[in-house]
C-alpha cells in the first residue's frame, strides 16, 4: 500500500470515525447500533482526529504520516477491547445477579475490524525497517 493509497484509507477510516462519534454525541441512530453515549463518542471523535491528522503527510509521500495511523490503529484497538470487557463485565454481572445481559454491540467493538489492512501493511513496514542496516 503507497502512501497515497494509505492517505486514503486514514482519511476514510477517520471520517467514519468522526461520523460516528458525532452521532453518538447527537443522540445516536433509530438504528439501535449507534446509542446515544456522549463521552463514547468524543473517544471517537479523538481517534477520528488522529487518523484525519496523518492524511497529509502520507499523501505527500512523508513517512511521519505512518505514526498516526498506528497510534489510530493502537486507540482503535484500545478502545475496542476495552468495550468487550465491559460487555463481558455486564454478562458476568447478569450470571451472577440472575438478570438479562446488555449484550448491546457498540461501533467501538465493530470499526476495528476494519484497521486489519491498515495492520497488515504496518507489519511489512515494520520488517522492512528490521531489514535496514544502520
Amino acid at each position: 500500500m503507497g502512501g497515497r493509497m494509505m492517505a486514503l484509507y486514514a482519511g476514510l477510516l477517520g471520517l467514519i470515525y468522526v461520523a460516528v462519534g458525532v452521532l453518538e454525541i447527537v443522540g445516536g441512530l433509530a438504528v439501535g447500533w449507534i446509542p446515544h453515549d456522549t463521552f463514547g463518542g468524543l473517544v471517537m471523535l479523538v481517534v477520528g482526529s488522529v487518523y484525519l491528522c496523518g492524511v497529509r503527510e502520507l499523501a505527500l509521500g512523508k513517512e511521519e504520516g505512518i505514526s498516526f495511523v498506528l497510534v489510530g490503529v493502537m486507540l482503535s484497538w484500545v478502545f475496542g477491547v476495552l468495550y468487550l470487557l465491559m460487555m463481558g463485565a455486564s454478562l458476568l454481572d447478569a450470571l451472577v445477579v440472575g438478570e438479562r445481559a446488555l449484550l448491546d454491540v457498540r461501533p467501538e467493538v465493530i470499526l476495528p475490524l476494519l484497521t486489519l489492512p491498515a495492520i497488515h501493511h504496518l507489519r511489512g513496514l515494520w520488517r522492512g525497517w528490521e531489514t535496514r542496516s544502520p
